[in-house]
């Protein structure tokens, strides 16, 4: 395997550190880098989360992941994660590739970097011990997130909604065609 992607994910790590170094500061900073069946790159740093009312870290490929499903996408073909620090290589955790399986079934075939040149597919980083709960989530084969096609015909239904019409502009009396009423006075008694 050649180092290209890992080079790639390097790169934009000393542009992120140009642009915003307060990101990669922390001893613990890593960068997610994935690659889609589409070709397309996600990226994902580790950073904060709320979850039930507590801060929590989130990993970087949970946030690269993150940031490839509202684009429709869910095939990874690559992922790498890089620490700023040391531009070391990790693997990603439990939980992060529970995610990745259950965002595609196919993600179990991922590359992930192991190391700078080096891959290894997501389903053989399971331990075997652990592999049943995994292959509950891959047999199930549901994406979490539904390949999206339109057909022609739908494309071609598909058309800007009309516009909303303007209120009705209220209608100012002229005022010299404006009768005036006289209102009675009601009669005094003593």
């Amino acid at each position: 395997m050649d180092k290209e992607f890992y080079n790639l994910a390097v790169k934009l790590m000393e542009n992120i550190k140009r642009i915003e170094p307060s990101l990669t500061s922390s001893h613990d900073a890593e960068l997610c880098v994935l690659l889609t069946d589409q070709q397309h790159i996600y990226a994902g740093i580790a950073g904060v989360k709320i979850s039930a009312g507590q801060l929590m870290r989130a990993c970087p490929e949970f946030n690269a992941i993150m940031a490839m499903i509202p684009e429709k996408e869910s095939r990874v073909l690559k992922l790498i994660t890089v620490s700023f620090a040391k531009k070391e290589v990790s693997q990603p955790c439990k939980g992060c590739l529970n995610l990745l399986l259950r965002v595609n079934p196919e993600n179990r075939d991922t590359k992930i970097y192991v190391a700078a040149n080096r891959c290894a597919s997501a389903y053989s980083l399971i331990p075997e011990e652990e592999r049943a709960s995994f292959d509950d989530v891959i047999s199930l084969g549901v994406r979490a997130v539904p390949e999206m096609h339109e057909s022609e015909e739908e494309k071609q239904e598909t058309k800007t909604p009309d516009p909303i019409p303007a209120p009705p502009k209220p209608e100012i009396p002229d005022p010299k065609t404006v009768v005036k009423h006289e209102t009675p006075q009601p009669e005094l008694r003593s």
